[in-house]
């Protein structure tokens, strides 16, 4: 009934073909832009609901190629570029990974999320003075912006700054106190300091936290032996 009286409303399109993901139709929702893409193949936004369909249901490769024919159409869509370069990380293609996040935070330099995850994917190659400045970046933006404190806490300890990596997890502690990463992170630096006892809290605190946190308990396994 809705296509029926607004059938080239790109809005109405996203919210039907949502409306069925979100009720766990996932083919009806695939088949259903699969259509509308058969009745208007330049459809960026149709191509990008589509993408983001695979992309939440973890078909990465569907998702690529869906989010490339949306930047075909439109390629200043800069949630496409960031969508696509999400699906790269879980391929595990980094590279290409860190040039759609660069071409997100191009199209959008405030694009605080891109940054983030182009700090990541940094980390993951291990240039960490670049991982830095992507993390420092998305603080700058959002001084409230946890995973970036907590990101930027593992990059000072890497680079020997273990006071300023302290800082860093700290400061995340006091934006989100259930900060369970930032917790074990610190109690593996209150270790290199030789402070145990403190180090032993932090872990006990990530476990009550998190009981299943793996990495806690086995640090805090190796501090109690």
């Amino acid at each position: 009934q809705i296509l029926s009286f607004k059938p080239n409303d790109e809005t109405v399109m996203m919210e039907l073909g949502v409306a069925y993901h979100e009720s766990g139709k996932f083919q009806e929702s695939v088949n259903y832009f699969k259509e509308v893409i058969d009745g208007n193949p330049y459809s960026h936004i149709a191509w990008f609901n589509l993408a983001t369909i695979y992309n939440v249901n973890e078909d990465w490769k569907e998702a690529v190629f869906a989010y490339e024919m949306c930047l075909v159409i439109n390629e200043k869509f800069t949630a496409a570029h960031y969508g696509k370069a999400n699906s790269f990380i879980h391929l595990k293609e980094y590279q290409k990974a860190k040039d759609c996040y660069e071409k997100a935070i191009k199209l959008s330099p405030d694009y605080k999320e891109a940054l983030y995850n182009l700090g990541v994917v940094f980390q993951i190659l291990g240039e960490d003075l670049k991982a830095k400045d992507c993390f420092e970046k998305a603080i700058e933006i959002n001084p409230n912006y946890v995973d970036a404190h907590n990101n930027l806490g593992v990059i000072f300890k890497n680079l020997g700054e273990n006071e300023k990596a302290i800082d860093c997890y700290e400061k995340a502690i006091t934006i989100n106190p259930n900060h369970v990463d930032a917790y074990n992170n610190l109690g593996i630096i209150f270790v290199q300091l030789g402070q145990n006892q403190k180090a032993i809290d932090c872990y006990e605190k990530a476990i009550t936290i998190n009981p299943n946190h793996a990495n806690a308990h086995n640090n805090l396994d190796r501090k109690s032996t």
